[in-house]
C-alpha cells in the first residue's frame, strides 16, 4: 500500500555482468536511491540471490544489514528516523538464475540467451523484479533506472530504456549502458544478452515518430520485419484512442518461454517472432498496448490486474479494426464473447468479480477476456476516447484501482458509472436484457425490459441499454434506456 509505506525508491543504478566473468551467472551491484516518506529506522528490499556481499549505506560499508533467504528479504538499518531524508544503499550480489514454481517468470539463464520475465504466475506477489536485482518489488513504487551491462564474448545486450553507449572489449565481449528515465515498476524492467541480430526501424504515430529495436537470434530477418508491419497500423490507432506513446522507443526481443510487456523491450515468444498468423499478430499488438494499460498507468495491486490485462486484450480488437477493418474487429469481439460466456467460469473454477480477483486467478480467463468485454461495453463513441485521453494524461506514470477508475471516468464523461462498475467490475457474472412487452399507441411506444442473469444473483442498476425501433419502411432509431 503506497499510502502506508515508509520508503519511496527514486532511482536504481545497476551494474551487471551477465555470464562474462562466470558462465551462467549474473553478478551485479545495485545502487538504490530512496527517500524516507515517514519516520522509520530500517528499509527492506526484495531479493532472491545466491551470494550477497557487504552492503554499503551512503558510501560506507555497514554491518547493519541482514538477509532472510527463506523470505527473500534484505533489511538495512538506518540511522535516525527522520522523514524526508534521502539515502543510497549499495548491494553487491550474485545469482545463478531463479525461476518461479511454474517455470515461467524469473531470470532465465540458458545456453543461448540470458533474459528475465518480470511476472511470476505461481509466486506471490506476482511481481518478479526480485529474481534479478534488489528492489522494492510492488506495483506502485516506480523509479528510474540506469543499467550498465556486460555480455560475454560474441553476445550483445538489449534492455529497457534507450541505449546511451555500446563498447566492444578486447576479448570480444560488449558493454552497453541503458537509461530508463520514466518512472517504472520493477516488474516491467528488462535485461537480456544473446547473439542478437537487430532490426532498427521507425514507426510513425499521431504524435511523433518512434525508433524501434527488434532483437532475434534464429529467424529470417525479412520475415521478422514483415511480422512487425502491423505496429504501423496499431500504434497510430492506440494514440488516437488513448493519447501519445510516452516511451522513448519501441522494442521487442525473441524469448523462448513467453511474451511479456517490459518497457521498451517487450519479450515475444519465439514462435510468434516472424509469424503473420492472426493470433501472433494480436500478441504483438497486445503487448504494445501495455504501453498505456499497465506501463503508463498501472494497476494499484494484483487484484486489479483486469485494468492491465483486460485493457490490453481489448486493444487487440482495436488493432484488428486498424489492420483489417471494423467487420473483422466485430467478429473478433463476438468470438471472445462466446468463449467467455461458455468457458471462463470453467477455466477459473467459478464466477469471479474483476476487481479483488483471487491471487490464484490473477492471470486467468476472467481477467483477460471478461476484462476486455468490460472495456468494450464502456466504449460507445468519441466520448469514451476523450475520457481515456484525460485518464492517461492525468494518471501518467501512476497507479489506479477500480474505484478510482470509476470516479475518474464518471467525472470526465458526466455520466454516473456507479451502477455499471457495481455489476460488471465489483460483482461476478453476466447480464442480458430482453424485451418482455411492447405496446404501440399512435406515436407512443411502451416497452418492458427484463434482466437475465448468469453466474450471479445480483441485479444491475443504472445501466444504459440500447433499444432500436424500426418503422414499417425499415427506418431505424436507437434509444438508450436507463435500466
Amino acid at each position: 500500500d503506497a499510502a502506508a509505506d515508509s520508503v519511496d525508491v527514486l532511482h536504481y543504478g545497476l551494474d551487471i555482468d551477465m555470464g562474462h566473468s562466470v558462465q551462467k551467472q549474473l553478478r551485479g551491484t545495485a545502487e538504490i536511491t530512496f527517500v524516507r516518506t515517514r519516520p522509520c529506522n530500517a528499509v527492506t528490499f526484495d531479493l532472491i540471490c545466491d551470494s550477497l556481499f557487504p552492503v554499503s549505506l551512503d558510501g560506507v560499508v555497514t554491518r547493519g544489514f541482514s538477509y532472510d533467504r527463506d523470505n527473500a528479504l534484505l533489511t538495512v538499518r538506518l540511522s535516525g528516523e527522520e522523514a524526508g531524508d534521502t539515502h543510497v544503499v549499495s548491494v553487491p550480489y550474485a545469482t545463478n538464475g531463479y525461476l518461479e514454481p511454474y517455470g515461467w517468470g524469473g531470470l532465465h539463464i540458458d545456453n543461448n540467451i540470458y533474459y528475465n520475465l518480470g511476472v511470476a504466475f505461481r509466486a506471490y506477489p506476482h511481481v518478479y523484479g526480485r529474481c534479478w536485482f534488489p528492489c522494492r518489488d510492488n506495483f506502485y513504487d516506480k523509479a528510474t533506472y540506469d543499467i550498465a551491462i556486460t555480455a560475454k564474448p560474441g553476445w550483445r545486450s538489449l534492455c529497457s530504456g534507450v541505449r546511451l553507449s555500446e563498447t566492444a572489449n578486447a576479448d570480444g565481449s560488449s558493454r552497453s549502458v541503458w537509461h530508463l528515465g520514466h518512472p517504472t515498476p520493477t516488474y516491467l524492467v528488462s535485461i537480456s544478452t544473446a547473439d542478437w541480430h537487430v532490426i532498427e526501424r521507425e514507426y510513425a504515430g499521431e504524435y511523433g515518430t518512434y525508433p524501434a529495436l527488434i532483437g532475434f537470434t534464429s529467424h529470417d530477418s525479412a520475415q521478422v520485419y514483415a511480422a512487425y508491419d502491423i505496429v504501423e497500423e496499431a500504434l497510430p490507432m492506440y494514440e488516437r484512442a488513448f493519447g501519445p506513446y510516452r516511451w522513448d522507443r519501441v522494442g521487442y526481443i525473441s524469448t523462448p518461454q513467453g511474451s511479456m510487456e517490459h518497457a521498451n523491450n517487450i519479450g515475444l515468444v519465439s514462435s510468434c517472432m516472424a509469424s503473420m498468423a492472426q493470433d501472433c499478430q494480436m500478441v504483438i499488438c497486445h503487448e504494445l498496448s501495455h504501453a498505456w494499460f499497465g506501463n503508463l498507468v498501472t494497476c494499484a495491486e494484483e487484484g486489479e490486474m483486469w485494468f492491465n490485462e483486460g485493457g490490453a486484450s481489448f486493444c487487440e480488437e482495436l488493432a484488428a479494426e486498424a489492420a483489417f477493418g471494423r467487420e473483422a474487429a466485430t467478429q473478433y469481439y463476438m468470438d471472445r464473447l462466446g468463449r467467455v460466456i461458455r468457458s471462463a467460469h470453467l477455466d477459473d473454477a467459478g464466477w469471479h468479480a474483476l476487481s479483488g480477483m483471487s491471487q490464484y486467478y490473477t492471470y486467468g480467463t476472467t481477467t483477460y477476456q471478461k476484462g476486455a468485454l468490460m472495456w468494450h461495453s464502456l466504449r460507445g463513441d468519441s466520448l469514451f476516447y476523450s475520457c481515456m485521453h484525460r485518464l492517461f494524461d492525468n494518471c501518467a506514470f501512476g497507479t489506479i484501482d477500480a474505484a478510482g477508475l470509476r470516479d475518474s471516468l464518471s467525472l470526465y464523461s458526466g455520466i454516473n458509472l456507479e451502477g455499471f462498475f457495481d455489476f460488471h467490475v465489483f460483482h461476478p457474472g453476466f447480464v442480458d436484457y430482453s424485451i418482455d412487452r411492447l405496446e404501440v399507441a399512435g406515436y407512443s411506444t411502451s416497452i418492458t425490459l427484463r434482466q437475465l442473469l448468469r453466474g450471479t444473483e445480483h441485479y444491475a442498476h443504472g445501466n444504459r441499454v440500447p433499444v432500436t425501433f424500426f418503422s414499417s419502411d425499415l427506418r431505424r432509431e436507437k434509444r438508450w434506456m436507463l435500466f
